[in-house]
Order: structure tokens, then C-alpha cells, then sequence
């Protein structure tokens, strides 16, 4: 497993627990500090090697603060493309797992085929039956039929 995607995993089980307690209160700055603090641990619980740890709390920092900051912005894309009547019906994996793709689409710092790979395979292993086609279509359809120039 490489360190990207063992991030990833952490920050989708974080942002998978702070959803599942509704704890998104956008207001409070202080949910995102505890939520860094947690992935940390959890990052540097499991890594034997000191430069792998660094760079990879900039990466894990990255993602839960970007996600935390622009929820909205995301999920506004999410539900966008998603096919009507699946807007309710999104489970709280599978929107997590769409909010760390899109916002990794908004950064341009990967290949969007890479993005979209890691998302689905984030999907098929901790998502339900239809979440890689449901992670797939609804990625595919933002990066090609969106000008995706918003700075994040």
C-alpha cells in the first residue's frame, strides 16, 4: 500500500467518524484542529520512517483541512452530477470518498486518472455493492464537464 493511498484511508475513516457523529459544525475551526491532531497520531502510530511521517502530515493536512474548509463547494459539485434522486440516498462513505476526489480534482496536484482510480478503489473496498460505479460516474461526469478552475 503506498503512503498516499494509507493516508487517504485515514483521512476517509476521520472524515467517515466526524460525519457519522455530526460533527461538521463549519463554524467551529477548533473540529478541524482535533481532526489534524487525530490523523497525526493515527499516521505516525503506523510509520517507521521520520521523512515519510513529514511528508505525509503536509498531505494528510491537506486533505482534512481542504475538505473540512470547502464542504460546501464540494458537496455543491457532488450534488451537481449527481443523477436525480440519488442526492438523498449518497451514503456517508461514499460522499466522503467524493469529497476527497473532488477536492484532489479542484488541487490539480495528481492526474485526474490517478484521482479517480484511487477514489474508486477507495469505493470497492470501503463502500457498499454500486459505490465504484456511483464514486466513478459522478467523478468522471465533474472532471469532464466542469472548467474546474476554482482555487482550493
Amino acid at each position: 500500500m503506498s503512503s498516499r493511498h494509507k493516508i487517504r484511508v485515514i483521512v476517509l475513516q476521520i472524515l467517515y467518524e466526524w460525519d457519522f457523529n455530526r460533527h461538521f459544525n463549519i463554524k467551529d475551526g477548533n473540529d478541524c484542529d482535533e481532526l489534524l491532531k487525530l490523523g497525526q497520531s493515527l499516521l505516525s502510530n503506523g510509520s517507521q520512517d521520520e521523512s515519510d511521517t513529514s511528508a505525509g502530515i503536509n498531505f494528510l493536512r491537506d486533505l482534512i483541512s481542504g475538505v473540512f474548509h470547502h464542504i460546501k463547494l464540494l458537496d455543491d459539485y457532488i450534488y451537481k452530477h449527481a443523477t436525480t434522486g440519488e442526492n438523498e440516498e449518497i451514503a456517508l462513505m461514499d460522499m466522503n470518498i467524493l469529497r476527497l476526489g473532488v477536492y484532489e480534482l479542484l488541487k490539480k496536484e495528481n492526474p485526474p486518472r490517478v484521482i479517480l482510480n484511487e477514489a474508486i478503489n477507495l469505493a470497492n473496498t470501503f463502500g457498499g455493492k454500486q459505490s465504484g460505479k456511483l464514486v466513478n460516474g459522478i467523478l468522471a461526469s465533474i472532471h469532464t464537464k466542469e472548467a474546474l478552475d476554482v482555487k482550493v
